[in-house]
């Protein structure tokens, strides 16, 4: 068929201009329509009794009519757009207006006396109060009608839907408060605090959560808003890590008491009384090994699954993998750096003379410590076989995309390490009144101080931030230049190659072989895969579970030499009288 004339191509455009001119008045027609029903029932004041929805019976019948007619006519109009199915509905958008017009009169004006960012859960409250009060209403009046055209809209819950429309508003108003929040820790803590709840709430009271797991595009979430950038990603581990290691060492730490003597006293106490187990578990061999771990141990845990409970919420799996790296895994590795301070402090108590009953206690100690290890070591075992653990690990692995941007992610948070490594370092030098007369009184060399001591600094704790995080093996570039110095055969032993004898040296498993690892990450594996590889190769606590159990190998090995030497001690001490 050949083209139109000229005149009839005028002609259909003109056609089409109305159509479009008669669709907008249609939609008008339509929502002015609704919203005058909606003004009958008194919307958006709560119908909350069924006595109420009977007297207003008729009224609702006029709603959901017109919710009807305009559900109908956007399905008729937008048959044939690709993304029909995920718009937002005409209708939905009606009801929720008064709602929304309520929000931002209360919560983003900045007159308003509700609009406080100290105060997260009012608006919060509000959203969780609008949904529960509209309970009946919404069943009654408007599932109905989305439920007989359910092939058509992408949900067919009136309240699932009233509550996007509210989350949306609420991540609004969180992107707003977002650079506010970003300068004060405590307001962003807080905030942190309010949303992970809300979004447990919303979960187990409406079911929002599996509508946002089918499709998070569609179907958003608050704590979203909070992984939209690495700068805000980082504050936010930043300030769980902070919360973590304050708890931990509150709890554990005797460094952490005051100068204060009596302040320290109470610490101490409180110290020892979490290290110790009820009276009722001593002398009793048989009783359950939940008896035998220390309160310590136990709060410990507790404070490692709390901190899992905020990131299951995360969209992505790279945000939840790079939460574990830098929130959990440095909480492990102090856990065991303060079990080791108080487990040689036991081991330096046993090499003095004291009584039985003295050495008794001590040895008692020293195995609720290593009780607390492998209670720890054992609790982490049994998280990497849950499903949560496994599938995060396996598709953090097969995804070569997920894993370059966990590299990038870790990148950037090593740069943010090292800028304010290098800006603490700095400040510490330069700030003193020595180092300024120094600063302004030498040249050449002297004027470097401040600089070298900064870039020391920074250069010392981003090295070790990468090889946490990395574990990188440098083997090829090893390999290469033994070959070139002295060629072997293929079968040949590698136990030769020197290892740096400065970095600690950990023992990891990987397809039932050995391998040496160093601090750098150098193996001497033969099959050692490329350094990407290497960082996924392993489950997420794989490492801190071996690092924990050799700890308390190492401790009872240490002990028992101790208490060897004590012997030997004792047994020439008897010869010589």
């Amino acid at each position: 068929m050949g083209a139109l004339p000229e005149g009839y191509q005028v002609i259909k455009k003109e056609g089409d201009r109305r159509v479009v001119e008669l669709s907008v008045d249609l939609r008008r027609f339509g929502e002015e329509k609704l919203r005058c029903a909606l003004e009958k029932i008194g919307w958006p004041e709560p119908l909350s009794t069924q006595q109420e929805l009977v007297d207003k019976e008729t009224e609702l019948r006029d709603v959901a009519a017109a919710f009807a007619y305009l559900l109908t006519l956007q399905l008729s109009q937008q048959q044939s757009q690709v993304n029909a199915g995920t718009m937002d509905l005409w209708a939905i958008d009606c009801v929720l207006e008064p709602l929304l017009l309520r929000f931002r009169y209360h919560f983003e004006r900045l007159e308003s006396a509700t609009n406080r960012l100290a105060k997260p859960e009012w608006y919060l409250t509000y959203v969780q109060e609008q949904i529960s009060q509209h309970t009946r209403f919404l069943a009654t009046a408007l599932t109905s009608e989305l439920h007989r055209r359910r092939e058509e809209v992408h949900c067919w819950d009136a309240q699932i839907l009233l509550l996007r429309g509210l989350v949306k508003a609420v991540c609004h108003k969180l992107e707003q408060d977002l650079p506010t929040l970003l300068a004060n820790p405590l307001l962003l803590c807080h905030t942190l605090d309010e949303i992970l709840l809300f979004e447990q709430t919303i979960d187990d009271d409406v079911g929002y959560g599996s509508w946002a797991s089918t499709d998070r595009c569609v179907y958003p979430r608050c704590v979203d808003v909070f992984t939209s950038n690495n700068e805000v990603l980082f504050a936010w581990t930043s300030a769980d890590v902070e919360y973590a290691h304050r708890v931990l060492t509150s709890s554990i730490d005797i460094k952490s008491a005051g100068n204060n003597e009596f302040d320290l006293g109470v610490f101490r106490s409180k110290q020892e009384s979490i290290w110790q187990l009820e009276k009722r578990s001593y002398g009793q061999p048989e009783g359950s090994g939940q008896d035998l771990v220390p309160q310590a141990a136990l709060q410990f845990i507790a404070l490692l699954d709390f901190l899992s409970q905020r990131f299951t919420l995360m969209e992505t799996d790279e945000h939840r993998y790079l939460y574990v790296m830098q929130v959990h895994l440095p909480l492990l590795r102090r856990f065991g750096q303060l079990c080791d301070a108080r487990g040689r402090q036991l081991l330096n108590s046993l090499t003095k003379k004291n009584n039985e009953m003295q050495i008794l206690g001590t040895w008692r100690e020293l195995f609720v410590v290593t009780n607390a290890l492998q209670h720890v070591a054992h609790t982490l075992a049994t998280w990497e076989q849950s499903s949560f653990f496994l599938e995060l690990s396996k598709k953090v692995a097969r995804s070569e995309t997920t894993r370059a941007q966990v590299l990038r992610m870790h990148v950037a948070y090593s740069r943010q390490v090292l800028s304010r490594a290098a800006k603490a370092a700095s400040t510490a030098v330069l700030t003193s009144e020595e180092a300024a007369a120094v600063r302004h009184a030498l040249a050449g060399p002297g004027a470097m101080i401040g600089p070298t001591a900064a870039f020391s600094a920074a250069y010392s704790v981003g090295s070790k931030t990468m090889k946490s995080l990395f574990r990188r093996a440098e083997i090829e570039g090893n390999d290469v230049d033994a070959q070139a110095v002295e060629p072997h055969d293929e079968g040949q032993s590698t136990q030769d190659a020197p290892v740096d004898s400065a970095a600690p040296v950990v023992f990891t498993t990987k397809h039932n072989k050995t391998t040496l690892v160093n601090d750098r990450g150098e193996g001497k594996d033969d099959g050692e895969d490329d350094p990407e590889t290497l960082l996924f190769s392993h489950t997420i606590f794989e490492r801190q579970i071996t690092e924990l159990r050799s700890l308390t190998t190492t401790l009872l090995e240490k002990a028992k030499d101790t208490l060897v030497r004590a012997a030997e001690r004792d047994v020439d001490a008897y010869r010589s009288r």
